[in-house]
């Protein structure tokens, strides 16, 4: 099975899920497009990261499983027989009111995002009946979203985790506030400080640290307090729990039961972490052993790699294409070019696709483009510069037309230092076109136009680097069926030095890089 883990690696959970999957002969790798202070890129697993999602090529997977609800796939960007899953983690699907129903408590970071949280998750359900779940606390969160919703526990590194019992006479609290409102922290803190003028302990607040350097102190530790405002417990307590701690974290009796043991956490809210951290202190050495060991055992029981991989795994399984069974319509081609003023409204509003899904090609031509040293170009249909503003940078001379004025007032207001490089003209009168070019480049644009017609008018000896689409679409005319074909359609008008394809979105949309002179 191929996997394929993005956007986001919450905890290092994409990382080791894809380590896992490797390691049991399956084909997994992983995306973490997040910046994250905590350092999980030095675990277990980095040698299976990819460098950059937009150089993916989805076909190349049976199954893309969707991390914190962070991908939102639009119509053509995934081929029809992936396979998706999505897989949720807490903040990115829990609403706070309905939070609130189960829990009075709850909290959420940052503001209520509920409205757009439902919205999203609706958006989501479209491509898939099928999402993952830590634990039942975000059940229902997603269950109107969703046919199918699984529970997938989340993992941890048992080899990472040795149990350290410490047995400290004078005993270490430590808390890691990675979100102090969630965490409870503020409440955390004045507990710990009432309970200092009674008792003999320390206290150690990790925030802001690396979390290979903080697992060093979590070691050290005998009690860890994790969060008082979530009915659930999180990576950070399985992780305490996996070293032998004793961990205190909010825990509802009705939440307990729906695990498959009763986890042997000590729950406390804000309104009794004072009494439960006290209880806590006042636990013997030996009795603190004892709870360790038996929180180890938990976890070897519920969150081992050898006890989730098979659920995961279980859930690609039952996985189906949403567009499994469904046969598209024949594919019918434009009768004639689309007019400026459509290429006006489509820029002015958000229908215009914007650059990332044309990274591969746009390489590709560069790689051409430099092959011919330093050439001097006009980029036909550059529309709001995107591609011609890195031209740009690359040679000293570069030139875009387009036709469509709103696209080339987006170009000179978004690219200011080089605005007089982008005009407004018709491709199909370039006599009036002043600067001086040899090398004419087109990237998504003839199967747009009268590409015959054009390439008659260009001037005999001008270079072309074209991207010819292998697909068809909306608004195209025509596709590009093969190099031979390419070479019959253009023959007597170009001579082509290459042909070779690169593909955009995923492996089912090809797309031909040709070089040629005219002749």
């Amino acid at each position: 099975m191929r996997v394929l883990l993005a956007p986001i690696d919450i905890a290092g959970q994409a990382r080791m899920t894809a380590f896992e999957l490797n390691k049991r002969g399956h084909h997994a790798r992983f995306f973490d497009g997040a910046t994250n202070y905590l350092g999980y890129e030095h675990e277990k697993g980095q040698e299976f990261a990819l460098k950059e999602l937009g150089d993916v090529r989805f076909a190349e997977y049976d199954v893309f499983d969707i991390f914190f609800a962070a991908f939102k796939p639009v119509n053509g960007t995934l081929p029809s027989k992936l396979k998706v899953v999505h897989h949720f983690c807490g903040t990115d699907v829990r609403q706070l009111d309905v939070a609130r129903e189960h829990n009075r408590f709850a909290v959420v970071k940052g503001k209520d995002n509920s409205e757009a949280i439902r919205k999203h998750l609706k958006e989501l359900s479209v491509t898939s009946e099928h999402c993952t779940i830590m634990d039942e606390e975000l059940r229902p969160h997603v269950e109107p979203f969703f046919k199918y919703v699984h529970i997938v526990p989340r993992m941890v590194d048992l080899d990472k985790f040795n149990p350290v019992y410490n047995g400290h006479k004078k005993p270490t609290v430590v808390h890691a506030s990675t979100h102090a409102e969630v965490k409870g922290t503020q409440q955390i803190v004045a507990a710990v400080e009432k309970l200092k003028k009674k008792y003999d302990f320390n206290f150690w607040l990790v925030a802001g640290m690396r979390h290979d350097k903080a697992m060093e102190l979590y070691k050290k530790a005998d009690i860890v307090v994790c969060q008082l405002n979530l009915d659930s417990y999180g990576v950070f307590a399985i992780e305490a729990m996996a070293l032998g701690k004793v961990v205190i974290t909010r825990m509802s009796p009705e939440m307990a039961r729906t695990y498959p043991e009763n986890p042997p956490l000590i729950s406390a809210h804000p309104s009794t972490i004072t009494d439960m951290l006290e209880n806590a202190l006042l636990m013997s050495a030996e009795t603190r052993h004892l709870i360790g060991k038996r929180a180890r055992r938990y976890v070897e029981r519920n969150h081992s790699p050898d006890v989730v991989m098979p659920k995961l795994i279980n859930v690609y399984e039952q996985l189906k294409s949403p567009y499994e069974g469904y046969e598209p319509p024949d594919l019918r081609f434009r009768k004639k070019e689309a007019t400026a003023g459509y290429y006006d409204a489509a820029y002015a509003t958000d229908a215009y696709v914007g650059p990332s899904r044309y990274i591969p090609l746009y390489k590709a031509v560069e790689a051409e483009l430099e092959k011919m040293g330093n050439p001097k170009i006009l980029e036909i249909g550059c529309g709001p510069g995107d591609f011609g503003s890195k031209l740009a940078g690359m040679f000293d001379s570069y030139y875009g037309i387009d036709f469509s004025s709103v696209a080339i007032e987006q170009a000179k207001g978004r690219f200011p230092k080089i605005a007089e490089r982008f005009t407004l003209g018709d491709i199909y009168d370039l006599d009036h076109f002043v600067e001086e070019y040899d090398t004419i480049v087109g990237c998504e644009i003839f199967e747009h136009i009268d590409d015959l017609r054009f390439v008659e008018l260009v001037k005999s000896g001008i270079r072309f680097v074209l991207s010819l689409p292998h697909y068809g679409a909306t608004l195209h005319l025509r596709m590009y069926e093969s190099p031979e074909q390419i070479k019959e359609r253009f023959k007597g008008l170009i001579e082509f030095s290459s042909i070779t394809d690169c593909y955009i979105l995923d492996g089912s949309h090809r797309i031909w890089i040709a070089t040629g002179t005219k002749i």
